[in-house]
Parts: structure tokens; sequence; C-alpha cells
């Protein structure tokens, strides 16, 4: 990052013990703060790498702090300044010990107050100073130091000095371990930038007396792994929040080694569990490497779908090629190559996840593996399953796949089936202790969660929020814990929940879980439901709900906002919630949802690149049809439209059935639903398929509606034109040389359908090689045309169009 420097120096002093932790903790933390989160730039120096310093003599501990903020001031820069290593407090006191030292003095020694002191008065002008001391009796030198410092820091932006103890011995380095830690593996209570009041609240989390002094301190120490996980393949993926959520003080288990084994061994792998015994967890995990102690090689997977109720093919498609694009060498080549090799028509014929994933697979070369995750298989709709299904079922020698599911979820593809067995008691007793959590609650916890993460995590959460809490009566299970978990977080007050947790919560349960609803539409929908009603307290709420949900890119205006787990929705709108206390009136938060909806994303306006929009797209016709508005929920059908084909017959798909169920098969609007899904299915470039679906609804609209219907006659040109896009052109012609005849009847000899079909025969029948009947079949459709319509009319231009092309001559 422009404008930090960082100088880590580790020594060992011949006078004194030698410390068995040097150099590695030192170069552990150089490598993290330059190459790694803290992205500074190492202070030069003469024969060692930049910014490390490892054994130094007095004078060249001197000599390199000296130049280091001589060159910070100049540049106008920020340094960070870490040693570690022997320390000694004599006569009121502290000097750094390093390797020639031999008193405590200011000759034999470096005395720290006196020796930046003395640089911050000579180099004035720099813009921030961190200073991080691991060494016995490093704490005696703040006040020491601040005494010394005080008029020259009022001049710097930052200035923050953080020591791993107060007037006594320390061991094992401490404060550069912690600050490892959090640099390798986040602090999911810090911020996305981690500062030195981070370390300093680990370390006295952990019972170190570590002292910290501060002025304007405005300088960070890095890039928190655990809110931003720097430039890894699935950063701009939807489900970033989700990932990093899920691994917070993740620990290794034995599953984890099982399902990498797993993986190996076998193309697909699907690990089955139930709802909150940890599988998402386990898939995370899978991404991060860094978190998994060996257990997982680099680079093991290179794309993760983590799916909810409204993932659409399209969006699943586009997030898993973008990450393969990051993670693949040669993967847009690949791309490429499969683009030129296949032609259009067939590639138009594809479903988005063929044409961007799964087919330029095969253009990898022969030994490539490649490795996708499906998260959630489950949480998929009924459509979206069955197209993955098939899908899935002709995939690339390249692809190695791991899908998470609950153990009976249909339509998973066939494989090894991983059962997840409960979680080690030893794995969550070590989640514990990360999260700090004290002996006798963690025993508590074990004794109640039965080995689920998702209940150990909450029951966690719980102990956190109420360190006094009655470990002896610990929930039991997840809806025990969700009612906890909501009790703290109200403060046991009914009109909390009344006036600012349930309006939010409601709008959250009725949208989903995960970070799918924008937080404009919540913000809307809150208020409606006489809950917080503006942008700042919304956000209040959420941060006071913490881990309940999950945020995407938090803070900024494109937010979106969701349950963390998709048992809390189920939860929220169940009986034990409301006895519990915390009911919501869902009806209510449906509407609420439409009139932000009608609001902030009316359908007058298909804006389908906008958030609220494609909410709208994806949620609309659900919030209608669950306060059993079926008709306005039917013609959001009508009024939202996604430019992108296949996106349309998803959604006409999925709400066949239940708009199925509700009424006769013959009813008009259940055919027009058949229509939809035919419709579409042909504009995907599926020829058969619309032939299929024309010719299965055909029949059934004739019983209902009678031949001459106009919705009859308009299907029976539709199966014409699908039967000649099949490429029988004389079937095509037959079709339509019978309809004509019963359009003439019914809708009349000048009626623009009627019209349009003489064109159409006129066409085939050229096609087929038979031109005088063409033209005869063009020149009366031009005649009729032309007495009914202005001479501009389009049509007339197409019939005039036609003829010249099959050679008719002047009509």
């Amino acid at each position: 990052m422009a404008g930090r420097r960082a100088l880590i120096i580790g020594s060992q002093c011949n006078a004194l013990g030698r410390l068995s932790f040097l150099p590695d903790v030192a170069q552990r933390l150089h490598s993290l703060m330059t190459d790694g989160p803290g992205a500074c730039a190492g202070v030069p120096l003469e024969g060692r790498p930049a910014g490390l310093l490892l054994d130094p003599s007095v004078a060249e501990t001197k000599d390199a702090i000296d130049g280091a903020i001589r060159a910070a001031a100049e540049a106008g820069e920020s340094l960070i300044l870490a040693y570690v290593g022997h320390g000694d407090f004599q006569n009121s006191h502290f000097f750094l010990m390093p390797t020639d030292a031999q008193k405590a003095t200011s000759k034999s020694a470096v005395h720290l107050a006196k020796c930046i002191g003395e640089c911050l008065e000579e180099y004035p002008g720099f813009r921030g100073l961190t200073v991080l001391v691991d060494a016995c009796h490093a704490g005696m030198g703040v006040e020491q130091a601040m005494a010394s410092w005080a008029e020259f820091v009022k001049g710097l932006s930052g200035f923050e000095l953080l020591t791993a103890t107060d007037d006594q011995e320390t061991a094992n380095a401490p404060l550069f371990r912690t600050l490892t830690e959090i640099l390798e593996r986040g602090d999911p209570e810090a911020g996305d930038r981690v500062t030195s009041r981070d370390v300093h609240r680990r370390l006295r989390a952990a019972y170190h007396p570590a002292q910290r002094a501060a002025f304007n301190a405005d300088v960070d120490l890095g890039r928190n792994p655990a809110k931003d996980p720097g430039d890894v393949f699935w950063q701009d993926s939807p489900g970033r929040p989700q990932i990093l959520q899920r691994t917070w003080y993740f620990q290794p288990t034995a599953d984890l080694g099982r399902l990498v084994a797993a993986s190996q061994a076998e193309p697909i792998v699907v690990l089955a569990g139930a709802a909150g015994s940890g599988k998402s967890t386990l898939a995370s995990a899978l991404t991060r490497p860094e978190l998994a102690t060996g257990l997982v090689p680099e680079g093991f997977v290179q794309a993760i779908g983590v799916l909810l109720a409204q993932t659409t093919e399209v969006g699943l498609a586009r997030d898993l090629e973008t990450q393969l694009k990051r993670s693949v060498p040669g993967f847009a080549d690949a791309v490429q190559a499969f683009q030129l090799a296949v032609p259009d028509d067939e590639r138009k014929r594809l479903d988005h996840l063929s044409l961007k994933v799964l087919r330029p697979l095969a253009y990898l070369p022969e030994s490539s593996v490649v490795r996708i995750i499906l998260d959630g298989f489950d949480q998929l709709s009924q459509p979206m399953r069955d197209l993955m299904e098939r899908t899935l079922a002709e995939s690339p020698p390249a692809l190695r796949l791991i899908v998470t599911a609950h153990p009976e979820t249909p339509g998973c593809p066939p494989g090894r089936r991983l059962a997840l067995e409960p979680t080690d008691a030893s794995a969550l007793d070590a989640y514990l202790k990360a999260r700090d959590i004290p002996a006798a609650a963690r025993s508590a916890i074990l004794g109640r969660a039965g080995g689920q993460w998702l209940v150990a995590t909450l029951l966690a959460d719980a102990v956190i929020a109420e360190p006094g809490i009655d470990l002896a009566h610990l929930p039991g299970t997840v809806a025990e814990a969700y009612a906890k978990r909501l009790e703290q977080t109200t403060g046991g007050s009914s009109s909390e929940w009344r006036d600012r947790f349930g309006p939010i919560l409601a709008a959250l349960a009725v949208a989903g879980s995960g970070p799918i609803l924008p937080l404009p539409l919540l913000v809307h929908a809150s208020a409606t439901l006489e809950g917080p009603s503006d942008e700042d307290s919304v956000r209040a709420a959420l941060d006071a709900l913490g881990g309940l949900v999950v945020r995407g890119e938090s803070g900024a205006p494109t937010e979106h906002v969701g349950l963390f787990h998709a048992t809390l929705p189920e939860y929220l709108l169940s009986v034990p919630a409301a006895d519990s206390g915390f009911e919501i009136d869902a009806p209510a938060a449906h509407r609420a949802m439409i009139q932000a909806i009608d609001v902030l994303a009316p359908s007058t306006k298909r804006l389908l690149d906008d958030p609220l929009h494609r909410y709208a797209f994806l949620r609309e016709v659900h919030h209608h049809w669950m306060v059993e508005d079926h008709a306005r929920a039917y013609n959001c059908l009508y009024q939202r439209e996604s430019n992108i084909p296949r996106a349309n017959l998803l959604r006409w798909e999925e709400w066949v059935s239940p708009f199925g169920q509700r009424s006769d098969t013959d009813d008009p609007r259940t055919l027009r639903f058949r229509s939809q899904v035919a419709f579409w299915t042909g504009e995907c470039g599926d020829a058969r398929g619309a032939l299929a679906a024309y010719a299965a609804l055909l029949p059934d609209r004739e019983r209902a509606l009678g031949r001459d219907h106009p919705d009859v006659l308009t299907t029976r040109g539709n199966l014409a034109a699908w039967t000649g896009e099949c490429g029988d052109a004389r079937g095509a012609l037959a079709a339509y040389a019978a309809l004509l005849p019963d359009q003439e009847r019914a809708l009349g000899p000048d009626h623009p359908d009627t019209l349009a079909t003489l064109g159409i025969l006129g066409l085939y029948a050229a096609l087929v090689g038979d031109r005088p009947q063409s033209c005869r079949w063009l020149r009366e459709g031009l005649s009729r045309a032309e007495k009914r319509f202005e001479p501009d009319y389009p049509l007339i231009k197409d019939l005039r169009n036609l003829m010249e092309q099959v050679g008719c001559g002047s009509p």
C-alpha cells in the first residue's frame, strides 16, 4: 500500500539467554507485512532484505531506526517499526538489547524513548508512526516514551506504541505471534483493516498485560483477511460474504481431510449432511488453504458457487466463469477456442453453464484438473436442480465436482456420497478456544452442541454476549439457540423487538437467506412495518444483530443483506419463534416488500442491471403469491422480463407447478403458462423442445377453447414455425396450409395473422421448389394487405421483399 513502510527487527543478545523463537517470528511477520496483508514497502537496508533486520548490533539498530524515520519523513509516509528480542529496564529507563549489548545504558544498548525522540525532533513531517515492542519490561517504556515524545507526536497524523507486557518478563513473542495470526487468519471482531487496538484487545484477552499508547491513531497494520481476503479467485463472487463469515475462527477437522482425499480420488463427491452440520463451512474452508494447516493443498479449488433459492443459471455461470478466469491459467483462451470451434447455432442451444464453463473446460490441456464446489444444492429451486442435473450429466474430463446438500435432496449429480459425521469435540473445542471462550463454558457448549457446528457457533455467540449466562441451562437445539440470541439482542425488551429488530428481521425472513436484499428495499420495508426508517438506523440494528445476518459490501450504497443461515428464516416464521416472543406477521412483511418494490423498482422501468430491479425480477412474484394475490403474481411474470431468454424460461418453469395446482388443467391461465414455457424454450435455441411443448399444448387448448379460438390458432402457427425450424420445410408448409382457411374463417381474410400466414406459405413454397404457388400466395397476401392498411404498413414491406427474393416480378 502506498505511503506505508515497515522495519522489522529481531535480535538475539549475546549477553543474555538465546530466544528459540528467533528468527522465525520476525521473518514470518516481515513476510506478512511486506508481501502479505500488510502491503508495506520494506525499509531499504544495505546488504539485508528490505525491511528485515536480524541480529543487528547496537549501532546497526540505531542507524536503521534513524534511517527509517528519516526516509519516511522525507517521503511524507508512515512507518511501522517492530522489535522482538531482549529488553531491559534499569534506573527507570527501558532499553532494547541487540546482539552486542552488554548492559542497559545509552551507550551499550538502545534507549528506545531517546533514540526515537531524537529522530522525531530531527525529522518532522512524516505521516504517522506505529511502534511495536515485543520484549521483557517493554511496558515500562510506554510512559517514559510518551513523556519524551509528547511534543513531537502532536505533529503526526497518527502515533501508536504497543508493547507485549508491562513491567513483567514475557516469553514466546506474544505480540509478534498475535499480529502474525491476525494477518494470516484475520480477526472477525476487527474492521477491514487491522489496527494496534485489535492486537491489544487480543493480547489482553489472552491475559497478556499489553500496554498501548496512542495519539490521533489512524495508521493500520494491514488488511484483515477475515473481512478482506485479498486477491483470491472468489474475491468478486456474490458468495464472498458467506465464505468469509463461515470461515471465521475456522479449525480444521477430520472431515475436511476426508473430503480432500475423496475429491482427489473421485470426479464427483457429494457431501451430505443435515442443516447446521457444517457442510458449507467445510466447502468454504476448501477455498482458503491458509486456514487449513496443510490439510488443503494450495490451489485445490478453482471456483465455488454459493447456491441460494434465488440463484439463477445465468448468475451462477457468470460467477463461475469469472472465478475460473482468475484461477485457471489458460481458461480465457479455452473460452475463445471453444467459441471459434463451435458454430453459433450450436452455442445458442446451450444453457449458460455449459456455454460459459463446462464446454470450454474441454479445450484446456489434457492433464488439466479444475475443481468446482457447488455449495447448497438443496437450496436451489426445482427447475434449477433439474437443469443442473441435465447439464452436469455431460461433464468434461477435466472437471472435479464437490456438491454439498441435505441427504434427501433430489437431482444431486451421481458420485461418491460422503456422509458428514458430527464434528469431533476436539475440533469444536479448538474453535471455542479461538473465540476466547472460558474453559467452563467450552465444556458446557460441547455437552449441548452434539457435534453440530451451527449450535456450537450460536452458543459461543451467546456466551460472549452474556458472560454470566447460566451454563447449566444452555439451549440444546437450533431453535432454542436462536431464541436465546434474539433475547440477548433485544435485551428481553418486547418494544425493542416490536419497534427495532422485528421489522428488519421480518423483511429479511420473507426475502430468504444469504445477502440478496438490497439495503434500500430493506429500509423501505422496515419503515412500512413501523421499524427503523433510515439507512443509519437500519445499519445500526444490523450491526447489533452481528453474525445473525450476512452483509455484502457492508457500508456501501450497494450493500446487500440477508440472514446468515437457511434455518434462521425458517425459525423466524415458525410457531416456536412466536411462542418465544418473536412473532412475525409474514403477510405484512410480504406486503411491505411489495410496497418497497412498487416504489423503488416499479415494473414500468425495466432496469435489470439495477440491483433493486434484479431482486424484483427474482422475488416479486413470490411476495404476491404469499399474500394470495395470485392475479398480480401472474401479471408480474409478464411485466418483468430479462434480456436473457433462459432466465425467463427458468422463471416460468418455476411457477408452472404452483399455478397449476391452483387451477384446472384447462384453465386459460394454466394453458398460457405452458405456452410461455414453450415460447422461451424456443428462444433458448431448443427447437425440438419447443416443438414438443407446442405439440403437447395444442390438443389441450383445442379441447378447452375450441378449434377457432385465437390462442389455438396461435399455437398451431407456433407448431408450424418450429416444425420448419427443425428442418422439415414440407411439414411446415402443410401445417401452414391447413391453418390458413381456419384463420380466414375465424379471424377474417385480412387479419394481420392471416396475412402473415400467406407470406410464410409463400416462403416455404419457395423453399420446397414450388415458385409459382409461392408467388400466388405472396401476391394474394399483398393484395389483401394493400386494401386493408396504409402503404407504409410493415407487413406490406415484408411481402414485397419476399416477392423480390422469390423472383415473383411486379405484383
